[in-house]
C-alpha cells in the first residue's frame, strides 16, 4: 500500500512538471511570436528613418544646384553689362557688385561651402567655374582647378587683404602657365595648389630659390622662384 502511494506521489509530481514545461514552453512560443513582430517593426522603422536621410540630403542637394545656377545666370548678365561698358571684363566678381552690374546681396560664394565661386580675368576673355553636385559649370571650363581644388579664394579672385602682415613679402607669378604650389621647396614634394600669372600674393620665407607664399588661409606652400617677380621684399 505505501508502495503504490510513493508512486502516485511521484506520477503526480512528474504531471506538475510537465505541465510547468508546457506552460514555460508556450510562454517562450508567445514571447518569441511577440519579439519577432517588434524586432521587424524596428528594423523597418530604421530603413525610412534611413530612407528620410537620404531624401534630406537629396533635397538639400538639389536646392545648392539651383541656388548655382541662379547665381550663374546672374554673373554671366553682369559679366556682359560690365564688358558691353567698359569693354573689358571685370578684374573680380567683387567688382560687379561694387559697380552695381550686380544686385548688393547677390551671393558671390558657393551655398555648401561658403568659398567664393572661381573667377580669373585674362587677356582676351575670363575663366568662371561653379560646381554643381554632379558637374562643373561657367565659361572656359577647362582652366577650372581640378575636383579636389574646389574651394575658391580670394587670392585665387585676386582680391587682396587690405592690410600686410610684417615680416612678409609679395611676388607676382610671371610664368607662361598655371605653376605648381608645393608643400616643400622641391619639385618632387606633393602639389597643393596651383597658381595662374598675373596672380599676386605674399611670402613669408626663401629656401634655395624657393618662395613661402600664402594662396589662402588653409594652403601655405612653396613656389619655384623662377616663376615670380619680388615686388616687395620683407
Amino acid at each position: 500500500m505505501k508502495k503504490f502511494l510513493k508512486l502516485k506521489v511521484w506520477k503526480t509530481e512528474l504531471d506538475i512538471i510537465q505541465s510547468v514545461a508546457i506552460l514555460i514552453l508556450i510562454i517562450i512560443i508567445l514571447w518569441s511570436s511577440f519579439l519577432n513582430p517588434l524586432a521587424s517593426y524596428k528594423e523597418r522603422l530604421n530603413e525610412t528613418e534611413e530612407g528620410l536621410k537620404r531624401a534630406e540630403r537629396r533635397n538639400m542637394i538639389l536646392e545648392f544646384d539651383r541656388v548655382r545656377l541662379e547665381d550663374t545666370g546672374n554673373i554671366l548678365l553682369a559679366i556682359q553689362d560690365y564688358y558691353f561698358q567698359k569693354n573689358t571684363f571685370p578684374e573680380s566678381l567683387d567688382n560687379l557688385r561694387k559697380g552695381a552690374y550686380l544686385d548688393p546681396n547677390s551671393r558671390l560664394i558657393d551655398p555648401s561651402t561658403n568659398q567664393p565661386y572661381f573667377y580669373q580675368k585674362r587677356e582676351q576673355d575670363f575663366v568662371l567655374c561653379i560646381y554643381l553636385s554632379d558637374m562643373l559649370k561657367g565659361v572656359n571650363t577647362t582652366s577650372c582647378p581640378s575636383a579636389d581644388s574646389k574651394k575658391s579664394s580670394a587670392a585665387e579672385q585676386n582680391i587682396l587683404p587690405e592690410k600686410q602682415e610684417a615680416n612678409t613679402g609679395k611676388v607676382e607669378i610671371v610664368a607662361d602657365g598655371v605653376i605648381n604650389v608645393r608643400v616643400e621647396p622641391n619639385t618632387s614634394s606633393a602639389t597643393i595648389a596651383k597658381v595662374s600669372p598675373g596672380g599676386i600674393f605674399t611670402f613669408e620665407d626663401t629656401k634655395d630659390n624657393w618662395y613661402k607664399i600664402t594662396v589662402t588661409a588653409e594652403k601655405i606652400g612653396w613656389i619655384n622662384g623662377d616663376y615670380v617677380k619680388v615686388l616687395e621684399s620683407p
